[in-house]
């Protein structure tokens, strides 16, 4: 089942999600989980939709180095990992909103 998307208008936390779901699947799956690389994408995204680009930048990095090391450079997750990787660093030279 794949995860529900939340608007941004809604009044719940989406980064606050996000991290706490983060954290607890570090803590349970382990940092290199599958599972747990998908959220940190997933908060990746969140962050830059959410105009910290920096922060995004760096999760996005480090979880395609995971996914390079535990899925392999030819698996459609770390081909995903790289292309969001790559549309966060064309975005470098904006600021972040905070």
């Amino acid at each position: 089942m794949g995860e529900l998307p939340i608007p941004e208008t809604s009044d719940f936390p989406r980064r606050d999600l996000g991290e706490d779901t983060l954290t607890r699947r570090r803590r349970v799956l382990d940092e290199d989980h599958p599972d747990t690389l998908r959220t940190a994408s997933n908060l990746a995204t969140d962050l830059s939709a959410l105009g910290q680009a920096e922060r995004a930048r760096d999760l996005a990095e480090d979880t395609l180095t995971r996914r390079r090391r535990v899925l392999g450079e030819d698996h459609p997750g770390t081909l995903r990992a790289a292309r969001l990787l790559e549309l966060l660093e064309a975005t470098r030279d904006e600021p972040d909103i905070e």
